[in-house]
């Protein structure tokens, strides 16, 4: 077999952007929630920094293997990802080229960002492999991870084994009779910089009718909801608070009983105490750590719009708070610290930031170096009705404001206030 040779040269922005209802990438979704599909046509797909950065990163390395160029060559390159751009580094040639690499020393024929069909198990399914090779004996799966934030454990993985079976049905069969496969995460910014498994042809046919069952259950109108911490992660409708199911099973897990608590909205809820919780219930609990915590991240967000719209959100208000604090003129503060203080009470590798310097300063010094301070307006915060500060003015008012004033006002002087509405939503 010829090693490295390139065999699909898809762009992988356009690899990334088409996606089938049941991604290999969202398995862990589906096949343990069947309704997922139904509840996330709601909403449409979204891009955040993290998952541009990830693209950016599959771009790189899709180039050099195919180019057969180090990531150093690269460096300094803007990589264009979702409308955002990412300055490959030189943390990046330390991140990627080991994985690199690796796939450059295996005795192997491979294919990068690799389109494979899923049919007969997912009809009219697809996905884009990013690394397939093939050997006499072995077929390797490798597919890169760049987040940081959730480590992914390729033992088991539902992603990858739905690749290494669409890849073994399109491609590596009809060019070799290995059985065994390898599947294999580079995820270079975690702990331990990925996994590997091995595992069977015949594992993972029986795992396909796990696949094929799960597919179709997919399709059934009233498919059941069923929460998992893994599932609703990355879930749309999770994301968006409008899973019901979720919802429930959140509050039960918290031991709060909604009925009772509309009853009598001043009465706060009974939860069950920590030492009532038997060994098993409160490692239940812990397991589905991430998933409350998400819950409650993505409720306040909603409620935090809802305050900006002027819709009720009960016992609570939007307020402005403030940003970081930043030097207006970094040479100036230099100069003037410098002036006050002796140079190690002022600088790190740097001068330090005014954080830093209020606790060192002293009150007359701080008092004095204010006007070198720029502080600009933080986001928007939920805050309890109680809080002292002035609530925000909700956007939906100021709108109403602007229709009703009879003086006509030239677009490019309501223009600056439609930016602000524009920052906060």
């Amino acid at each position: 077999m010829t090693a490295h040779q390139p065999i699909d040269r898809t762009p992988i922005a356009a690899a990334i952007a088409a996606h089938h209802r049941l991604s290999p990438s969202d398995a862990e979704g589906w096949m343990v929630c069947p309704g997922k599909p139904r509840m996330e046509e709601r909403f449409p797909e979204e891009s955040s920094e993290f998952s541009s950065e990830g693209t950016a990163a599959h771009t790189v390395r899709e180039r050099c293997l195919n180019e057969g160029i180090d990531v150093d060559a690269l460096v300094g390159e803007k990589i264009e990802a979702d409308g955002l751009f990412f300055e490959v580094t030189d943390e990046w040639v330390r991140w990627l080229q080991p994985g690199i690499d690796r796939i450059r020393e295996a005795k192997a024929e491979w294919v990068f960002e690799h389109r494979v069909e899923m049919d007969p198990w997912i009809e009219g399914g697809f996905g884009t492999l990013d690394a397939g090779g093939i050997s006499d004996d072995l077929i390797t799966i490798d597919d890169l991870k760049f987040g940081r934030g959730v480590t992914v454990d390729a033992e088991r993985n539902k992603q990858m084994m739905i690749y290494a079976l669409g890849f073994w049905m399109n491609y590596a069969r009809h060019r070799t009779k290995a059985t065994r496969f390898l599947l294999r995460i580079d995820q270079p910014r975690v702990s331990g910089g990925g996994s590997e498994w091995y595992t069977t042809l015949d594992e993972l046919l029986v795992f396909a009718e796990e696949v094929a069952a799960a597919a179709i259950a997919t399709l059934d109108p009233d498919a059941p909801l069923k929460p998992s911490p893994k599932g609703c992660r990355f879930c749309r409708a999770a994301r968006n608070s409008a899973c019901y199911a979720l919802d429930q099973f959140v509050l039960d897990l918290l031991g709060i009983d909604l009925e009772s608590l509309d009853a009598d909205r001043r009465r706060k809820p009974e939860l069950t105490a920590h030492a009532s919780l038997t060994p098993e219930r409160r490692s239940y609990v812990l397991e589905h750590k991430s998933l409350i915590t998400s819950w409650v991240n993505n409720l306040h967000a909603a409620a935090l719009d809802d305050a900006l719209k002027g819709l009720p959100v009960p016992g609570f208000k939007a307020v402005a708070t403030l940003g970081d604090r930043s030097w207006v003129n970094e040479a100036e503060a230099e100069e003037f610290w410098k002036a006050k203080m002796p140079a190690k009470a002022i600088y790190t590798q740097r001068l330090k930031s005014p954080a830093q310097m209020e606790s060192a300063a002293g009150t007359r010094n701080w008092k004095a170096a204010q006007e070198l301070i720029h502080r600009p307006e933080g986001k928007p915060a939920l805050v309890p009705e109680s809080d002292k500060r002035e609530a925000l003015i909700p956007i939906l008012s100021l709108l109403d404001d602007l229709d009703d004033d009879d003086d006509l006002i030239a677009a490019d002087e309501i223009q600056p206030e439609v930016d602000e509405f524009d920052d906060l939503i």
